[in-house]
């Protein structure tokens, strides 16, 4: 008896996962970067992730994945529910809304932008609405998202909507975005109302637009109260050629704020622009990047080697 209990039990636990397509899979990336007659090696964005998705029935799906950075402590994690309804995310892993349509001038695979981080930090859980408009190439997103609501006895937060360092540990952000798209064009709004105190903060917007024809693409973005830095202004471009294996590219970037206001040492006026070429072979990446803050001594050359499996 004992033994078909625990068979049963057994059994109770292990279908709901054999029913789900699972499976595993990641990315590592490998830099060499020469930067003031100075070299050094840098792993970057390398991790592990485990994906599940199953049908729900009733035309709902859902899609669960779990990732293991090489930089981060705990796994990070998203839940995706879709259906005709559109789609339902939670976890922290997903981006806010104001994040969902913008970064279309990204296209630099190594530096461009370092020095002024991008978005809110890591939040504890963002839970967001991406609804059936029922309007060709009309997107809309609605996201709340939540600290973890605890801090060290020096304030560091380990997840964060603002700032990781402040003691405030309930704040809370809820962001909004549109996007339309057609004939290779997109345009994109996106903004944030968050809740916070602290008086070098406020709530930043994104205005996004590319097009694309053939092998060009042009991106172009530019943020209000950047990274939610009160009066941080940040622009940026980037263009890319497709010539068959690979890409050519270019991204230029300015940010700027008041120096009271920054939030990095050095970012209050700040610019960099950066060149270069891709090529692929199969799953594996190669790039040189050349990048230019605007002084020789800061110029930085990076060789990169990216795989995805």
């Amino acid at each position: 008896m004992k033994k078909i209990i625990a068979a049963a039990v057994a059994t109770a636990f292990v279908a709901p996962v054999m029913a789900a397509d699972v499976s595993v899979g990641g990315d590592v990336e490998y830099r060499i970067k020469n930067s003031n007659s100075s070299t050094t090696g840098v792993i970057g964005d390398s991790d592990i992730k485990v994906s599940a998705s199953e049908d729900l029935g009733n035309g709902l799906n859902a899609n669960v994945y779990l990732v293991n950075g090489s930089n981060a402590s705990t796994f990070a994690s998203a839940l995706t529910i879709s259906g005709a309804f559109g789609s339902f995310q939670a976890g922290n892993d997903n981006d806010p809304a104001i994040a969902m349509f913008d970064d279309k001038s990204d296209v630099a695979p190594a530096s461009v932008g370092d020095d002024a981080e991008l978005g809110f930090s890591d939040s504890a859980n963002t839970i967001a609405l991406i609804p059936n408009t029922g309007i060709d190439n009309l997107q809309v997103a609605v996201s709340f998202s939540t600290e973890n609501g605890a801090s060290t006895a020096g304030g560091t937060k380990t997840t964060a909507i603002i700032d990781p360092a402040d003691t405030v540990t309930n704040e809370t952000a809820v962001s909004y975005a549109i996007q339309y798209s057609a004939g290779g064009f997109a345009i994109s709004y996106g903004m944030a109302d968050i809740d916070s105190t602290l008086t070098t903060r406020a709530n930043p917007t994104a205005v996004s637009l590319s097009y694309s024809a053939g092998p060009i693409y042009i991106g172009y973005d530019a943020h209000n109260n950047y990274n939610t830095v009160k009066d941080g202004e940040m622009q940026s471009i980037g263009a890319t050629y497709n010539y068959g294996p690979g890409k050519i590219f270019y991204e230029t970037m300015s940010y700027s704020v008041e120096a009271s206001n920054a939030i990095t040492a050095g970012a209050a006026d700040l610019e960099e622009s950066a060149f270069g070429i891709t090529y692929g072979i199969g799953a594996v990446g190669l790039y040189v990047e050349s990048q230019s803050t605007g002084s020789d001594g800061d110029d930085t050359t990076t060789v990169g080697i990216t795989y995805g499996f």
